[in-house]
């Protein structure tokens, strides 16, 4: 039977959600997290190859974050991060990334690095400086726009100097960026290159652009290509709900 995992009337210590797993009543143990607890679930998905290997945004997210514990996911294709402190307001999904503050986190105890006790974790600083992609470039009034760059080579150099410059570097060199698929990784540098010419109303520059980077691969159909130039433009005019 299906409960609630926030109802405080099916909680249990661990040693009590131990003994239900090993009677088979149940399947696997987590910790429900609520605002007030002072801890904040990290839920990385397909970060992690078969082999144990975990991407360069995971690696990156776990140097961000010292001293909190990690351990892989029940999948074992993501890993969890469990963080001291209060989540901020603001965003709580992006691609690939799920904050949990008021919840449930499964825990499978395959650790991957112990915890410290009283690490001191900047976790607002990270949670300002890594909204996703869409929530930095949509919507952003016009008079705060910086003028059209034309070429591809000034358009990096500009775009890598922002604030998110290092993403859009990863993007642009063909990176997943934590996104779970090739194709939301194009989509995400789509919407970055129409802020950064202008918004320009004809697709054969942006597209140019986009075929200089190193995402550029076989494969790519010039229907593709439109297909995802639309969505990016509806995600920044917001016709459509944003990702994450």
């Amino acid at each position: 039977m299906a409960v609630d995992a926030r109802d405080p009337a099916h909680w249990q210590g661990v040693e009590g959600a131990a003994a239900l797993v090993r009677s088979g009543r149940a399947s696997g143990v987590g910790l429900c997290l609520t605002p007030d607890l002072g801890w904040v679930g990290v839920d990385l998905d397909h970060c992690r190859s078969p082999e144990g290997e975990l991407t360069p945004e995971a690696l990156q997210i776990m140097a961000d974050l010292p001293g909190t514990y990690v351990e892989t996911s029940p999948s074992g294709k993501g890993v969890h991060l469990l963080v001291p402190g209060t989540l901020p307001d603001g965003w709580r999904r992006a691609p690939g990334v799920d904050l949990v503050h008021n919840g449930f986190l499964t825990v499978t105890g395959e650790e991957l690095r112990a915890g410290v006790v009283g690490a001191a974790v900047d976790l607002a600083g990270w949670h300002a400086r890594h909204a996703p992609v869409q929530l930095a470039v949509v919507g952003r009034p016009a008079a705060r726009r910086r003028a059209p760059v034309a070429h591809p080579e000034a358009l990096l150099r500009r775009a890598s100097r922002a604030r998110n410059g290092a993403r859009f570097g990863a993007l642009w060199a063909g990176g997943r960026c934590g996104y779970p698929s090739r194709s939301e990784g194009d989509l995400a540098l789509m919407m970055m290159l129409l802020y950064w010419l202008g918004d320009p109303p004809e697709d054969t520059g942006v597209v140019e652009c986009f075929l200089a980077s190193g995402r550029a691969r076989a494969g790519l159909t010039p229907a593709y290509l439109s297909r995802t130039l639309a969505t990016a433009r509806a995600y920044r005019a917001g016709r459509a709900s944003r990702p994450g």
